[in-house]
């Protein structure tokens, strides 16, 4: 996942915070109600939920205006020890052509990065947390046997609540927050492919505007069928915010 968060701060202290590249590899399971999912229409309604993880590294810019952007790099392990809170799932609801469909993700995490010798402080830390979530529908305009491909719309909206600090040297202490909420307008395509009984791929993109400049979403999941009412995914999954206020 990439997730490029523009959020703009208290003039007093914080020009921006400017942006983060969140590289993530997508693991789920999925618990499905009624039967496997197929590309043919079904007559009944077909209920699947997924709580899932993200192994994540970020990549990305921290920004002050005492102090200039800087360039910020953290592994896996690092985030790993660094995340307080985590929670993520996402759902479907399926009959016939039609579907419905959520995401939720609540991060609660904090990164920091030393400065150069030439700024007025050894360290910037970001911490906060991030909530957003996605519902919308979808409609089956094309399939086949074995593939289904949807248009998909809906609102996602934004939460973030991040406090900017800098420690060390002679601004030692002096901070900035920002605290917003916003709503964007998102639609795109959504695939299904199924290679055989077992295994299957999930695809989807989808682009919007609204409370924020830019705002996209893109993911490829591999699908493993282990029973009718069990799954497990693995993929890939791109996720990009740019707000500014």
């Amino acid at each position: 996942m990439r997730l490029y968060n523009h959020l703009f701060c208290n003039r007093l202290f914080c020009k921006n915070i400017s942006r983060f590249v969140v590289s993530v590899l997508l693991l789920g399971a999925g618990y499905s109600f009624a039967q496997a999912e197929n590309p043919s229409y079904q007559d009944e309604w077909h209920f699947r939920i997924a709580p899932y993880i993200w192994a994540a590294s970020i990549d990305g810019d921290l920004g002050h205006r005492h102090v200039g952007a800087h360039h910020v790099k953290s592994s896996f392990s690092d985030i790993v020890s660094n995340v307080d809170l985590s929670a993520m799932i996402m759902g479907e609801a399926r009959k016939g052509p039609y579907s419905l469909l959520f995401d939720f993700m609540y991060i609660d995490s904090s990164i920091k990065h030393g400065l150069p010798p030439q700024v007025p402080a050894k360290e910037i830390k970001a911490s906060g947390k991030v909530i957003t979530g996605f519902a919308g529908v979808g409609y089956t305009f094309w399939e086949n046997s074995q593939a289904r491909l949807d248009i998909v719309g809906g609102l996602r909206s934004w939460h973030t609540d991040v406090d900017l600090t800098l420690n060390g040297g002679p601004f030692n202490g002096r901070s900035a927050g920002v605290n917003k909420s916003w709503v964007d307008v998102k639609a795109g395509l959504r695939g299904y492919y199924k290679f055989n009984d077992q295994f299957s791929m999930t695809t989807w993109g989808l682009v919007g505007k609204g409370g924020a400049k830019s705002d996209w979403d893109a993911a490829l999941l591999l699908n493993w069928l282990i029973t009718k009412d069990f799954t497990v995914a693995a993929g890939y999954r791109a996720l990009s915010v740019d707000y500014r206020k």
